[in-house]
């Protein structure tokens, strides 16, 4: 049970750092993929959902950005 709870954990770990080098670090998300995606040993198909989640989030950054600001209070 515990291998059930955890799979596709790593996938979404490789995602986030792939988006934390891009937005943070300001690095070519191509690089970042190239990095992270060699690093981190994944099987294909973890591989392409970590790189989906990656891409898809830089896609709709500025909805969620959007979202964000009308949810958060201003202080």
């Amino acid at each position: 049970m515990q291998q059930q709870q955890s799979a596709g954990i790593p996938a979404r770990v490789a995602g986030q750092e792939i988006l934390n080098l891009v937005l943070r670090n300001r690095r070519p998300l191509t690089d970042a993929l190239d990095t992270v995606l060699s690093a981190a040993k994944l099987e294909p198909r973890d591989a392409g959902f970590a790189q989906a989640i990656a891409t898809e989030t830089q896609r709709r950054l500025g909805q969620l950005q959007a979202l964000i600001h009308g949810l958060v209070a201003k202080v």
